[in-house]
């Protein structure tokens, strides 16, 4: 399908605009509306960590696929179709063990927007893979249109509303995807050995690490802060506001994304985020007000912002030119094995140690995080120097025999 490069980038940046408007009215509200229903934490948990399994391997799997075939419309089409039919199905189910069977159906095909959003970018983008961060600002502000008062929406009208929303957003989604164009298909044989070949590397083992303990905690935020918030008194106007003020914070940072990694680069920017990460969910487990989370979500702007664009770009440097979509697939699923190894975690934590002792224990996790990072790659780089300084022995001269035979 031939389509020409300013329609195909208007229609990636709408689909980020879309999906993650999508985001800010139904995920950030889903897990409050499964407790609304009676499911209790540790049942929250169970599904999110049956949910983060089905994602560690639909991820990487979809991601083989779009730098197999380079026709990445056909895979979101089918990805947004499939979303809405589940999504769709989950309005209509109420008992725990049929949430569950919904739920993995769902995230078969919901799993892997995200990575898809990403690679299709970086492929569309090519050598200025650094502007990424102005195509990922459109969700962002696709969020901040989408949770604005959403929470408001919800107190009125009820939470079951934002069923039919959502699926509404999937289908325009759909349709917008039939506009992207076709990517260079670089990888001909099987990706498996090229991938076994990346994972190899220290550098992409340190990254796979330090993304498993933040998103291990980034899992107990998304799950859990808004029941805390609700337990404390606040409301779902409040939640969503809350929302809203950690995409605002977003923009700038996503907008001079590919100034940040000119200037600090990727790694630094991972470093940053790690460190954030450590405050905010330090701060979370000691205040006393739902009304703190207002303060607290602008830390979005040193935390999110800098882990994801420098995740991203990290793992494009990381990969071959003919695996860019795997190994953004791949990173995707490093973050579902954290939300399943966390999912049910962090709702027993929840359950016995409350909202205080979740929060304290993933402030840990975040510093562990900072630690393998800065640790890793100190270790590397010296290791990198030294072996770059290291005198090179000269070949052994030829022997010429001058003796006649």
């Amino acid at each position: 399908m031939k389509v020409s490069p300013a329609k195909g980038h208007l229609a990636l940046k709408s689909l980020f605009f879309v999906y993650y408007g999508g985001i800010g009215q139904f995920f950030a509200f889903l897990n409050i509306y499964y407790s609304s229903i009676g499911l209790s934490g540790v049942e929250i948990g169970v599904i999110g960590t049956l949910v983060s399994l089905i994602g560690i391997f639909s991820t990487t799997l979809w991601g083989m696929l779009s730098d197999k075939f380079g026709k990445p419309r056909w895979l979101f089409s089918i990805a947004f179709l499939g979303t809405a039919l589940g999504v769709l199905a989950l309005s209509n189910v109420q008992t725990f063990s049929w949430i569950i069977v919904v739920a993995c159906l769902l995230n078969l095909f919901n799993m892997t927007l995200m990575p898809l959003l990403d690679s299709t970018a970086l492929g569309m983008l090519g050598a200025e893979s650094d502007r990424y961060g102005s195509y990922r600002v459109w969700g962002s502000l696709g969020f901040i249109a989408a949770s604005t008062g959403v929470g408001f929406l919800y107190e009125r009208i009820g939470l079951h509303s934002m069923f039919p929303i959502f699926i509404a957003l999937m289908v325009i989604a759909m349709f917008i995807s039939l506009v992207l164009p076709d990517l260079p298909v670089r990888l001909s044989g099987s990706p498996w050995g090229g991938l076994r070949q990346m994972v190899r590397k220290p550098r992409w083992v340190i990254l796979a690490s330090s993304a498993f303990f933040i998103w291990l905690a980034a899992t107990a935020m998304l799950s859990f802060l808004g029941i805390m918030i609700k337990n404390m008194g606040g409301g779902d106007g409040l939640i969503g506001l809350s929302g809203t003020i950690a995409a605002l914070v977003e923009l700038p940072g996503m907008a001079l994304g590919a100034l940040m990694l000119s200037r600090i680069g990727a790694s630094r920017m991972i470093l940053l985020a790690c460190a954030g990460y450590t405050l905010r969910m330090f701060l979370y487990a000691i205040m006393p007000s739902p009304t703190w989370t207002l303060g607290i979500s602008m830390l979005n702007s040193i935390t999110y912002v800098p882990f994801w664009l420098g995740a991203v770009a990290y793992a494009g440097e990381l990969a071959p030119a003919e695996l860019k979509a795997t190994s953004q697939g791949l990173l995707f699923s490093i973050m579902n094995l954290a939300s399943m190894a966390g999912g049910l975690g962090s709702g027993w934590l929840f359950d016995s140690a409350g909202a205080s002792g979740l929060f304290g224990v993933m402030a840990g996790c975040c510093l562990a995080a900072l630690i393998i990072f800065a640790a890793g790659q100190a270790f590397l780089n010296k290791a990198e120097a030294a072996l770059a300084q290291a005198p090179v022995e000269p070949a052994p001269a030829a022997v010429i025999d001058l003796r006649e035979s």
